[in-house]
């Protein structure tokens, strides 16, 4: 297993845990991606879960380099790694992409117009993907988590998907 994040010192704790191997990318970089993907000689599972959310402004106040930020990495990011690794999920003969987007790739919230709006796109590009792959040997779960009522922790509240066995084709 190989887990990748920008940051080091996350993602080798991590990768420490799960006996796998860290890689440091960050994934708005097209040329680490690139990298990234021709030092990998076979994937079979991809998981999209790099993202996140910066500021509450209303639309009317919206800080531009905010939404910026959260497109680059919430849908471009996204979008991103996963074209660079398509190839090497579907010459895996049974591969599998996960992508974690939020509630918010569904719902809207007052001053939330920036992160709602990525994870609406990364939530459309992931769906997108399914059709285009319909026959090809690549199935594609979304889980779009959400904070309970009772408390901050995050809790997958939609999974979506084309479930399969591994003999059953695409």
């Amino acid at each position: 297993m190989v887990a990748v994040a920008r940051r080091a010192d996350r993602i080798s704790d991590l990768a420490d845990q799960i006996g796998g191997t860290a890689v440091v990318a960050d994934i708005t970089d097209d040329a680490a991606v690139a990298a990234l993907a021709a030092g990998l000689s076979r994937v079979d599972v991809l998981v999209n879960n790099a993202g996140g959310a910066k500021g509450l402004e209303l639309v009317a106040d919206a800080d531009l380099q905010h939404w910026r930020w959260m497109w680059e990495t919430n849908v471009l990011g996204t979008l991103r790694v996963t074209r660079a690794l398509l190839p090497k999920l579907i010459e895996s003969g049974d591969g599998l992409i996960v992508t974690v987007t939020s509630i918010a790739a569904l719902e809207v919230y007052d001053g939330g117009a920036g992160y709602t709006a990525a994870k609406h796109a990364q939530g459309a590009l992931h769906r997108t993907l399914r059709g285009e792959l319909l026959g090809k040997p690549v199935r594609l779960t979304e889980i779009a988590p959400a904070r309970s009522r009772r408390s901050s922790r995050w809790s997958a509240s939609t999974v979506t998907g084309n479930a399969r066995t591994p003999s059953t084709p695409a």
